[in-house]
């Protein structure tokens, strides 16, 4: 904490001095000597405060993985109850299948069954009258459409 805390001191300072130095010797508006104030503060940071720097980013890194390894080490309650939940959700599927079969069994149509035709029927705006194509529908099949279902 100590070299982050003497790290920005030391450039807070560097960059008032300059500003001011910009203000008052330069003869500059305050707003353009700050901007230029924080360009040459950045250089010179970079020339003469590299030591504190380092040691700064050195202890940044430290607090950041010692916070990442007590985040690893803690079980997030949202996760605790999402377990929670999947192994009721599980349990409970597993009780309905032993009762009623798998689930997937009604999912899956008869062999005989006709198939359903979209686009007929009376919530058609037309109230379910064919089509002007001759009863092609939107695959331009029609009769070999009925043939299918037939054999079916």
């Amino acid at each position: 904490m100590r070299d982050l805390l003497l790290y920005s001191v030391l450039r807070l300072g560097m960059f008032a001095a300059v500003w001011l130095l910009l203000i008052y010797l330069g003869g500059m508006h305050y707003l353009l000597a700050g901007a230029f104030a924080a360009l040459i503060t950045m250089l010179l940071s970079i020339l003469f405060l590299g030591r504190s720097r380092n040691g700064a980013a050195l202890r940044w890194q430290a607090a950041d993985e010692a916070r990442r390894a007590r985040r690893a080490e803690q079980v997030p309650e949202s996760e605790a109850d999402a377990a929670e939940e999947d192994a009721l959700v599980d349990e409970a599927e597993h009780r309905g299948s032993a009762e009623h079969g798998p689930a997937s069994a009604s999912m899956v149509p008869r062999q005989g069954a006709p198939r359903p035709r979209h686009g007929t029927g009376p919530d058609r705006p037309d109230g379910g009258a064919e089509a002007s194509d001759g009863g092609a529908g939107a695959s331009g099949r029609g009769a070999e459409d009925e043939a299918e279902q037939q054999q079916d």
